[in-house]
């Protein structure tokens, strides 16, 4: 049964299901998200062996903790739309903590947050239309403050409530409602994000290359830019999936995504969101600039 399964890899048309039969253990797959899986363990490899061979501390660390991170990703969007949805709440619940921390909110407005964090991903599952819904949400952001008569701190706490709702909780939800191209847009934006860094690394000679898009991040350069539209680019072409929606969402999307989490941890005096992922922070840096890149694919690509 496995040999006809890697045969219909070989030969499969990449939107419909794959089905394995292992006895009793009966598995329903995507061949979509299995050849991006695929796609990804080559790059790996390649990449492990580029980073081995530089010998540097810091590239080996992001290359383990991205070896880590594709199958926790990759493992649910190849099982289908209920494991995507898990998953895109356990991001949801992870970054709302640290979110939370980052921008003091109390816990009444952490648990509104943590209850829109696993609500709209089952949301996109279940009733998409649901998802409609999130102006209401936002509004209804000010009912602890309102009932608590927090004259003090209530605007504050009601803005970064009904932001984080929507940034974190409602764009989370897009995992869900991207499937069976989640992997895509999810690949496609860490090797934007690749090809930003190399961009800004490799301009840096000229000028115009190193100016700065914003102050509140000085290594986001216009270098970066170019880097990100030529990665992407290259990466949905590779892919078959081009547009010109879907190059702005992935190429532009991740940029202001990862200005947007540096705004914040400014204003916290902090380096990173949190410090349990190896070579990167917290998971909030890790997944900052996909906050923007997941809606925004969804509406234009």
């Amino acid at each position: 049964m496995l040999v006809d399964y890697y045969l219909q890899i070989l030969h499969f048309d990449r939107r419909m299901p794959l089905n394995i039969d292992l006895g009793p253990l009966h598995i329903h797959l995507y061949a979509r998200a299995v050849f991006f899986m695929w796609v990804t363990v080559a790059i790996l490899v390649i990449g492990g062996i580029a980073v081995l061979v530089s010998r540097k501390p810091e590239l080996i660390q992001k290359w383990t903790t991205w070896l880590l991170l594709a199958p926790v990703v990759g493992i649910p969007v190849w099982i289908g739309r209920g494991a995507t949805a898990a998953l895109a709440a356990a991001l949801a619940v992870v970054a709302v903590m640290e979110y939370a921390r980052l921008v003091k909110l109390s816990r009444v407005d952490t648990g509104l947050l943590l209850a829109c964090g696993v609500l709209y991903p089952l949301a996109a599952w279940l009733r998409p239309s649901l998802l409609g819904l999130a102006p209401i949400v936002v509004l209804a952001s000010a009912l602890p403050s309102v009932l608590s008569g927090d004259v003090e701190h209530g605007g504050r706490r009601t803005a970064f409530t009904a932001f984080g709702s929507v940034w974190i909780c409602w764009s989370l939800a897009h995992l869900v409602m991207l499937w069976p191209d989640t992997f895509l847009v999810c690949f496609a934006a860490s090797a934007a994000d690749v090809a930003a860094w190399c961009g800004g690394k490799g301009l840096r000679r000229f000028r115009w290359a190193r100016q700065p898009l914003s102050p509140l991040s000085p290594n986001k350069t216009i270098g970066g830019v170019v880097g990100a539209v030529i990665g992407a680019f290259l990466v949905l072409t590779l892919l078959g999936t081009i547009s010109v929606g879907l190059l702005i969402a992935v190429a532009f999307g991740g940029l202001l995504g990862d200005l947007l989490e540096s705004m914040l941890k400014r204003q916290a005096q902090v380096k990173d969101a949190g410090e349990w992922l190896p070579g990167f922070g917290g998971l909030l840096d890790r997944i900052d600039s996909l906050l923007l890149v997941l809606p925004l694919a969804y509406l234009l690509g």
